[in-house]
């Protein structure tokens, strides 16, 4: 009898565990976990990976598109310190109808070379554009017993960097269509004032920062200027450091 008794306390038990585990399962818990992605392919399992940012509503999704051709060339002139002023941007875009028109306006201020060239198609949402090379500069020179000159030469990196990032413009504006910025970054190899022997002077290198915004309009060029101007002891002419712009509209 003390058998069966206990045979009939443990089905009650398991009775009653069965039906708790049933309650439980039916009630939704308040806070219920999170599902969780499958690992991706070849990753290891236990390692956090960074979570990538949510997107926000300014920014564009990288597989959208604006597409245009994009046109830049820059110049370097040397201009009397006096006229430099005179390089304004309003009035040489009136003369930038295309690249070679406006070097010609530039060369009525002085001697005026190419530097780089651009010609390319363009994400107007994001895209970063570097062309350079590396040029040798010489950094001092010397004499020998003999008087050949010998030069010690040194190889820099130079170039031309556009950054172009184009987004709507704000929100209290009536017009339409996109706005475009543009970082510029640009760096030359010129010539200082400082004399390394009586027939040479010490090369030096020019850095160029520039920003530049305005609402997208093709076809029509746009023109910046950077001057640099020689240092009070210093006798020479400034620098200007121009550079010409073009958006072209393509089909997508």
């Amino acid at each position: 009898m003390l058998r069966f008794a206990r045979l009939g306390l443990c089905i009650s038990m398991l009775t009653l565990v069965l039906a708790s585990g049933s309650l439980a399962a039916d009630t939704p818990a308040e806070n219920p976990p999170a599902a969780r992605a499958a690992p991706p392919a070849g990753a290891m399992p236990g390692v956090m990976r960074p979570r990538a940012a949510a997107p926000t509503e300014s920014l564009k999704a990288p597989t959208d598109v604006a597409p245009a051709r994009f046109e830049a060339t820059a110049y370097e002139v040397e201009v009397p310190a006096d006229r430099a002023g005179q390089l304004d941007s309003a009035a040489l875009t009136a003369k930038a109808a295309n690249a070679d028109d406006l070097c010609k306006a530039l060369a009525e201020f002085g001697p005026t070379k190419t530097l780089y060239r651009v010609d390319q198609p363009v994400n107007l949402y994001s895209e970063n554009i570097m062309v350079g090379s590396s040029e040798p500069m010489v950094t001092n020179t010397r004499k020998t017993d003999t008087g050949q000159s010998i030069n010690t030469v040194q190889y820099q990196q130079v170039g031309l960097m556009v950054n172009i990032a184009a987004g709507p413009p704000p929100q209290d504006s009536a017009r339409k269509g996109l706005d475009v910025r543009m970082k510029i970054q640009l760096a030359a190899i010129g010539q200082s004032t400082v004399e390394i022997s009586p027939q040479a002077k010490a090369a030096v290198v020019r850095t160029v920062a520039i920003d530049h915004s305005e609402p997208l309009r093709f076809g029509r060029p746009f023109v910046m200027v950077n001057v640099t101007y020689p240092a009070k002891d210093e006798k020479g002419p400034a620098v200007a450091y121009v550079i010409r712009g073009l958006f072209r509209e393509v089909q997508p």
